[in-house]
Order: C-alpha cells, then sequence, then structure tokens
C-alpha cells in the first residue's frame, strides 16, 4: 500500500537504509505496485511526525498544521480526566477521529460520558474464532557478537516452509522471533512474582502484558515486578528447550534475546459502524466521530496486513475529509456523505479479518504441538524437513520470481543443512506437521482505494 502514499512522503519514509525488502509478492503484493517493504512502526511514527514540522515541505502543500497544546500530546481524554476536561477538549470540535488501538480508551470514555450512545460503532464477535498465543522475543544481534549463520534468502526458505515460527529482521542489528505457542507452552510463558516460580502475577493480561527485559541475568517485567517463569530454570523449563531449537535452527546466538512478551491473536471481532455522532451539552450542532487503524480493524500480524490495512481505511477517510472542508458550501455533515468510506471499511473487514485472518487460523492452529525434549520420533524428520526447505530455496517460482533481488541473489543452503541437522528429530517433527505457508494464496479481491488528484 505504500505505493499509494503521496510521493513526498514516500521520500521520508523510504530512505536509503531505512527499510528492507524481505518479503516475497503475492495477490496483495503485486510485482507493478514494488516488493513489499519491512520498516518499524516507531520510524514511521518519527518520520511523519517530522514531515509535519518541515516548514519547506508545508509551504509546497500550501498547508498549516497546528499542534495542541502541550498538555494534549497523547490521548484527546487522557487516564482520569474529568468531564469538565472531556468536554473542554472537543469544545469546537468537528471531527474527532479515534486511532488509539484494538481496545480504543477513548471510545470507552465517551460511551461512559455519553458523548457518544453507547450501542453506536457497533461490534460483533466472529463466530467460533480460533485463538492464538503468540510469543514474541526481540533480538540484539549486536549484543550476540555477530549476526544469525543463515543469509536473508536462508532465512526466508526456513520461514516459510514451517507455520511455528516467524523471523521478521528489521533494520541494522535487530529483529523478532515469533513463535506460536501450543496450550501447555503458553500456560508456562508467564510472569512470576516469587523467585520459586509459585505465584503467578495476577495483573499481566492482554491490554497491559507483561514485557520482560533482560537486567542482571533475568528477564524482568519492571511494570509488574515479574520474572519470567521458563528463564528462571531454562534448562527445567520445556519452553525454553524449544526456544533453543528455534535459536539453532536460524543459527542465532542465545545471548541475542533481550525481551520476551506474550500476546494473543483473536478472537476476533468485526465492526458494523465505522462513524457515528457525538453530542456535547450546549452544542447546536454534533460532530463526527471516526474509528480507524486498529481501533476499527484488527488483524493477524502474520500477512503483514495490520498498518496495510490501517493506511488505507486513514486514506478513505482523508478523502472524503478532503472534499468536504474543500467545499465552503458544505456546513452540516450527513451520514450519507461518508458511505463510500463505510463500504470501503466494511470491505477491508471482510477480505483482512474474515477471509485471511479467521481462515487461515483455522488451518494452522490446529497444527501447532508442543516440542517434548527426550521423546523419540519415528521417522527421520530432520530429512523431510532438510528436503522441504532446501526445495524452496532452490526453487526459482518463489526465490528468483518473489523476492527482491537482493535477496534472491543470496547463494548458499549449505548452513541450512547444518543447522537442521543439529536440531532434535522430535522438534523437527513438529515443524513438518505445522506445514508450510501458503505464500501465494490469498482469499478475495484487493481493497483499492482510489487516489485523489491533490495526492500526486
Amino acid at each position: 500500500v505504500y505505493s499509494e502514499l503521496p510521493v513526498f512522503v514516500q521520500d521520508c519514509l523510504f530512505r536509503e537504509g531505512n527499510f528492507v525488502e524481505m518479503w516475497p509478492l503475492g495477490p496483495d503484493s503485486p510485482r507493478e505496485k514494488g516488493y513489499p517493504r519491512n520498516i518499524s512502526i516507531k520510524a514511521i511514527e518519527d518520520d511523519l511526525l517530522a514531515l509535519l514540522q518541515d516548514e519547506e515541505t508545508l509551504s509546497k502543500l500550501g498547508v498549516k498544521i497546528y499542534f495542541m497544546p502541550k498538555f494534549h500530546t497523547g490521548p484527546i481524554i487522557p487516564e482520569g480526566a474529568s468531564d469538565e476536561m472531556v468536554e473542554s477538549s472537543l469544545q469546537g470540535v468537528n471531527y474527532v477521529i479515534l486511532a488509539d488501538g484494538g481496545r480504543s480508551t477513548t471510545e470507552s470514555a465517551l460511551k461512559e460520558r455519553e458523548i457518544i450512545k453507547n450501542n453506536s460503532l457497533e461490534k460483533v464477535e466472529v463466530k467460533n474464532c480460533p485463538v492464538d498465543e503468540v510469543l514474541g522475543i526481540f533480538l540484539d544481534f549486536y549484543s550476540g557478537r555477530r549476526d544469525m549463520n543463515l543469509n536473508a534468502k536462508e532465512c526466508m526458505a526456513v520461514t516459510v516452509s514451517q507455520n511455528r515460527f516467524l523471523l521478521n529482521h528489521l533494520i541494522g542489528n535487530f529483529g523478532f522471533l515469533n513463535m506460536w505457542l501450543a496450550p501447555e507452552e503458553a500456560e508456562e510463558a508467564v510472569g512470576v512474582i516469587d523467585a520459586n516460580g509459585t505465584e503467578v502475577c495476577a495483573n499481566c493480561n492482554q491490554a497491559s502484558p507483561c514485557v520482560f527485559i533482560l537486567a542482571d541475568k533475568q528477564f524482568m517485567c519492571t511494570s509488574h515486578q515479574t520474572v519470567f517463569l521458563p528463564a528462571l530454570k531454562p534448562d527445567e523449563s520445556q519452553l525454553m528447550q524449544t526456544i533453543y531449537q528455534a535459536l539453532t535452527l536460524y543459527g542465532i546466538p542465545k545471548p541475542c534475546m533481550k525481551e520476551f512478551v506474550k500476546f494473543k491473536l483473536g478472537p476476533f471481532s468485526r465492526r458494523i459502524e465505522f462513524f457515528t455522532d457525538g453530542y456535547l451539552k450546549g452544542m447546536k450542532h454534533s460532530f463526527k466521530v471516526f474509528i480507524v487503524g486498529d481501533a476499527a480493524i484488527s488483524v493477524n500480524f502474520r500477512f503483514g496486513r495490520g498498518l496495510n490495512t490501517g493506511i488505507k481505511g486513514a486514506l478513505s477517510l482523508t478523502r472524503i475529509l478532503a472534499h468536504k472542508l474543500a467545499d465552503k458550501n458544505i456546513v452540516i455533515d450527513r451520514d450519507t456523505d461518508f458511505l463510500k468510506h463505510h463500504g470501503l471499511m466494511s470491505e477491508l473487514v471482510l477480505r483482512e479479518v474474515m477471509i485471511r485472518s479467521v481462515q487461515v487460523m483455522e488451518k494452522t492452529s490446529s497444527n501447532i504441538r508442543a516440542y517434548r525434549p527426550g521423546v523419540t520420533a519415528c521417522g527421520n524428520y530432520k530429512k523431510d524437513l532438510e528436503d522441504r526447505v532446501i526445495n524452496i530455496f532452490n526453487s526459482s517460482a518463489f526465490m528468483t520470481s518473489r523476492l527482491s533481488p537482493g535477496v534472491s541473489a543470496d547463494e548458499g543452503g549449505d548452513q541450512i543443512k547444518v543447522n537442521i541437522r543439529k536440531l532434535d528429530d522430535n522438534f523437527a517433527r513438529n515443524l513438518v506437521y505445522s506445514q508450510q505457508w501458503e505464500t501465494a494464496v490469498a482469499g478475495g479481491s484487493e481493497v483499492l482505494v482510489p487516489r485523489p488528484p491533490w495526492m500526486n
């Protein structure tokens, strides 16, 4: 979707050395749009905020940007704000856009104060939706004193060969290894308050998860004052042994691990409404409240579609609002003015939530099995896994045709064999059973956002 952004925004975000092109082309990333690009969310936020304060750029566009007072940098309704403070924040506002994540605290605050109706911005749970639990491991390769021993092409072959681990290599020496957890592994991946590991943290939840950061040779969460249970006695932890096997598979040194965080994917919900009316006492007219980004549409991050979906929703809303603001004759906002935006958001829900996230999770969730050290596997699963990965690595249809030249030009393959042969055969069996990615399959037509002329 980055190709639909204004050129000056693309130039700002995608400077040389500020992104990587590591993922394959596919139905939702056709060749004419360019190779998929990997860039950190923080970099996007920092660069766009800097762009908004660049006077030369703004003068070329012929626009002015006014920043709210420092008090309002953050949620429009700070936690614990009084009713008077809330109403003061919203005086004179024409449009409120909620974009503060899947659990929008601003939406809740507006409903609690009856500024928007409690049944507005309605959403419903997707029935029979599976729930995936994922352990995210932040990697700092510099601290490991060397990079992983696989090149980018070898890493891609390993990642798409199975549905258990996803390695996301960011710019420089950083990356994330995401691990889909079996139920018994999810029970072990918790924070404990005492060193004996008997008292589990009760305050850790999806909205406020424990983030375990390496400090004094322990992975600790300073928010909840807890320690990552599996790391207390790694030799006795089934989960840590699984993690060590994954590091061996990718050739990543153990000292590279710097953080752990566990989170859930699902159950998903889908929005029925994407805008509503807001009211303040004494106001002659209502104002419109919109919801975009993760607050409107939450998707499975496995496909790299979260940011893409959020940007599409923002582009659609921007297109409508820009047209209305340019027409001085339009005074009152009618619901019919935003039907095109509502239609596009509904298409995104169908495409990204109902088809991609839910259906693919239904196929893969049941294939996740826990690794049990010491259990003998019947069969030569390391050979089966090696054959699968090497076939992907040598596939011209995948590697040459769908990966960027910078990745597909890498040679090698022998190190993959070395790493796999070091694995426990029972671990290799679990990877074989998890099946490989369906990277060339995507359901439904891609949702296209018309690009207005002023954005060129």
